[in-house]
């Protein structure tokens, strides 16, 4: 007598469920390291072809030497990688740094750009990295952070990791949490407490303020106060307010946007 056993429903009855809940739990790792590290760099939105910002996030300090980025216009960029304490890059990255070779610029310590991604993979985070102009040139670049083979190590472990390259640029930090915290004393008595002063007037409208060319930083920032982003290149200083961006060349206004 023969048997004819199919085995394929109950392979598939072994095997579909295991595979849906493998690709659940794929996802669910990603979502808080992804939170965290957009929540301490607050990502940059850029124009579709780069050469503006849009919406400019933390300016970020690197804090490692040989970060290569390309210029905007370049399809490929090349492909940084951070491990044993340094940033290095493949061949293709070699080859980019040749004598000769133009498109690309090598970003050393203490220099500040924007981060425009996080994209955390299966084998490690990848940040996406984009310059002010140098010589009206903007540059972008990547730079990854590998996992140990296995498995991503915990949360904190890849922050500390990140932390080891870029940091928030500490001139963004609000001057409020500079400011010593008031200190305890005594509630005054009545007898102590000063009479209640008579509020003058108030004061006629302030005529609108306005940014002219050639005015110097300490004028613009009587005008509008301090900005919310200050970045520095050679004799070029931009002051990203909230819905201004003004350009200073040598002390002085030259573009205001």
């Amino acid at each position: 007598m023969t048997t004819n056993l199919k085995c394929t429903p109950v392979l598939a009855i072994l095997l579909v469920p295991g595979a849906t809940w493998m690709n659940a739990q794929s996802q669910d790792w990603r979502a808080p390291i992804q939170d965290r590290l957009e929540a301490k760099y607050t990502l940059t939105k850029a124009s579709a072809d780069k050469s503006d910002i849009v919406t400019a996030g933390a300016v970020l300090v690197l804090k490692k030497d040989d970060l290569v980025m390309v210029t905007t216009g370049i399809p490929n960029m090349v492909p940084n990688t951070y491990k044993d304490g340094r940033i290095t890059q493949g061949l293709f990255g070699k080859l980019n740094r040749l004598p000769g070779v133009t498109g690309n610029r090598v970003f050393a310590r203490d220099e500040k750009f924007w981060l425009e991604k996080v994209d955390i993979k299966n084998d490690g985070v990848v940040l996406e990295f984009l310059s002010d102009p140098f010589d009206d040139v903007r540059y972008k670049g990547t730079l990854r952070f590998p996992f140990p083979k296995g498995s991503p190590p915990p949360i904190d472990q890849i922050e500390n990791l990140v932390g080891q390259v870029i940091a928030v640029d500490g001139a963004n930090e609000s001057a409020a949490n500079t400011q010593p915290a008031p200190s305890a004393a005594r509630p005054a008595t009545p007898a102590e407490k000063a009479p209640e002063p008579i509020a003058p007037p108030p004061p006629p409208p302030a005529d609108p303020v306005s940014i002219s060319s050639g005015q110097t930083n300490d004028q613009v920032v009587s005008s509008f106060g301090q900005p919310k982003t200050i970045v520095r290149l050679g004799a070029k200083q931009i002051y990203y307010y909230q819905d201004l961006k003004v350009t200073f060349v040598n002390g002085k206004v030259a573009d205001v946007q």
